[in-house]
């Protein structure tokens, strides 16, 4: 599967990702990204963040009812996710 084909079958389906393990941080560090993130997310019209596994990679999407977005794949190796830098 493609990222082109997952984002139609998470538009098609939003929930079918479990919840983004990211949205947890408890450091500081951690949620300073995560609230740029999800302000990032918000001003797109995409609010919600799913992860969906496709071993060996997670696959981190921002969706909303209509609309979902692609925004990283990473090995499941890699430790977490950050917003791309001004």
């Amino acid at each position: 599967m493609i990222p082109g084909d997952l984002r139609d079958l998470v538009t098609a389906h939003p929930e079918l990702g479990r919840p983004a393990g990211f949205l947890a941080s408890q450091t500081i560090e951690g949620q300073t990204r995560l609230d740029k993130l999800k302000r990032l997310a918000i001003e797109a019209g995409v609010p919600d963040f799913r992860e969906y596994v496709l071993r060996p990679h997670v696959i981190l999407y921002a969706h909303s009812e209509t609309r979902a977005v692609v925004r990283s794949i990473r090995h499941q190796r890699e430790l977490g996710y950050a917003p791309p830098s001004d």
